[in-house]
């Protein structure tokens, strides 16, 4: 179809333990059009792993981040990362969160340019059970990129006033986890010197099929 393409597995695919001889490895990807986008650096990150209070423990997580600087023909530089923050819904896997997206913003500020990130942050915007971290420090830590400092925006928050009502919707059993859950975790995080004009919606809520997402017609959250 004409793009290109950059993968970057997890170090501990849990699609290896769930079907260990499928060859198949979770992970985060990026594409990018190739006749109108020139690919001019790509670097993939493990976040380090931390403690439940945040603090580093001298190892790597089982989380990734893929790091590319594009240009569009005739255009500046910018970055696009792609990344998928740590899944547990809890405090502690608040506070972890929190320390990757510290992670994050410090290794963008390194290029200086321009940025879209795109990512599963495993986040609500709000607190709920536990204290809302990851998502307020995104939009909020100010970090230079090229021009002065500046935080972050959420590209849907800016287009539509507010984050979309649901970006995942699931049903889960097994494991001591049964229902439904819909709520916002995902996120198109921009920085300043990007102006974003619409977005796509999630399709509506009649559209999603029984087994909610993944299905047929919409394959991810």
């Amino acid at each position: 179809l004409g793009y290109c393409s950059h993968y970057t597995a997890k170090p501990n695919s849990p699609c290896k333990i769930v079907s260990p001889h499928s060859g198949l490895e979770d992970g985060c990807a990026l594409f990018w059009r190739s006749d109108t986008v020139a690919m001019k650096q790509i670097e993939s990150l493990n976040y380090n792993a931390y403690t439940p209070e945040g603090k580093p423990t001298g190892s790597k997580s089982n989380q990734v981040a893929i790091l590319a600087t594009l240009q569009v023909k005739g255009a500046t530089p910018i970055v696009a990362a792609v990344t998928h923050l740590s899944a547990a819904k809890t405090a502690e896997g608040e506070h972890v969160r929190a320390q990757q997206m510290q992670e994050l913003l410090q290794n963008l500020a390194r290029y200086k340019l321009p940025c879209i990130v795109g990512l599963d942050m495993n986040a609500e915007p709000g607190g709920n059970k536990y204290a809302a971290e990851a998502y307020p420090l995104a939009i909020s830590k100010k970090i230079n990129l090229g021009e002065h400092e500046a935080p972050l925006r959420s590209a849907y928050a800016e287009v539509m006033g507010t984050e979309p009502s649901w970006t995942t919707w699931k049903k889960r059993s097994g494991n001591g986890k049964t229902g439904e859950v819909s709520h916002t975790i995902d996120y198109v995080l921009i920085s300043e010197q990007i102006e974003c004009t619409r977005v796509l919606m999630p399709p509506a809520d009649a559209d999603v099929v029984p087994e909610r997402l993944p299905g047929w017609s919409y394959p991810s959250d």
